[in-house]
């Protein structure tokens, strides 16, 4: 019995649902270190590709902003301009 074996039971241990089975769940695939950390592994790749799709969405929503602030600028300036009040729309250019 090493240290590593310990380790390795008493993380199984700690779900109360594997403490009643009665098959001896650390024969199981899922129960050996490298395949919980490929799932592991796995799982992290598949939540980073969802939060590069998150943020392609984020950056087209700032970059509308942006947009959208500049284009309001102008129109504001030209408003200004329309109703001869030069001197703010200088200063707002």
């Amino acid at each position: 019995l090493t240290w590593l074996n310990v380790v390795e039971m008493v993380q199984l241990g700690e779900f109360e649902l594997l403490r009643e089975s009665r098959t001896n769940v650390q024969s199981a695939d899922w129960s050996k270190p490298a395949y919980r950390e490929a799932t592991s592994l796995y799982f992290s790749v598949k939540r980073a590709r969802e939060e590069v799709v998150r943020c392609n969405v984020e950056i087209t929503r700032q970059l509308t902003f942006m947009i959208d602030g500049f284009n309001d600028m102008r129109r504001a300036i030209e408003e200004l301009k329309c109703a001869e009040k030069m001197d703010l729309a200088s200063e707002l250019q």
